[in-house]
């Protein structure tokens, strides 16, 4: 279990900064002040966050997105990488167990390793969406591989 406390975070951060949690299925954030919040506890099934008169439970299953910025659209990606005006998008949905690859320019694969660097899990990726079903594969840590002519992108998941 992680826990950070308003002490941590107060000193890093402007007056009247929020956290906006973004549950899915919706496009509003859930809005908590971090002047209010006396801590933020990251445990095995949910995150708690603390008022000095509420505690709140998000199930980790029904998050899309916390953010410390307002404006910020609600994405089911992990990550997002810009190179040579190609944007490739890597999200891995945990329940349908698939990734999903998004890029603007051709991809010659989309691969998967497990930590050994082994391949475990390869798809012909092309210009647009690729989506992978990784539900063949054990419980762990996976490196997930996009790969093309002059870009590329390398992302973690935890399946």
């Amino acid at each position: 279990m992680c826990l950070i406390s308003s002490t941590t975070f107060a000193a890093n951060v402007a007056d009247g900064d929020n956290l906006y949690v973004y549950t899915r299925g919706t496009t509003r954030a859930v809005t908590y002040s971090l002047d209010n919040l006396d801590k933020i506890m990251f445990g095995e099934t949910a995150i708690s966050l603390y008022t000095s008169n509420s505690k709140t439970d998000y199930k980790y299953s029904n998050l899309s997105l916390l953010t410390f910025r307002d404006g910020i659209k609600p994405t089911t990606g992990i990550e997002k990488l810009t190179k040579e005006g190609a944007e490739i998008n890597i999200s891995y949905n945990r329940e349908m167990q698939v990734v999903t690859l998004y890029c603007e320019k051709s991809l010659t694969s989309l691969q998967v390793l497990d930590l050994q660097g082994r391949l475990v899990a390869r798809s012909n990726a092309t210009k647009g969406n690729t989506v992978l079903t990784l539900s063949h594969l054990p419980q762990g840590v996976y490196i997930v591989k996009a790969v093309g002519t002059g870009i590329g992108k390398s992302v973690k998941i935890i399946k």
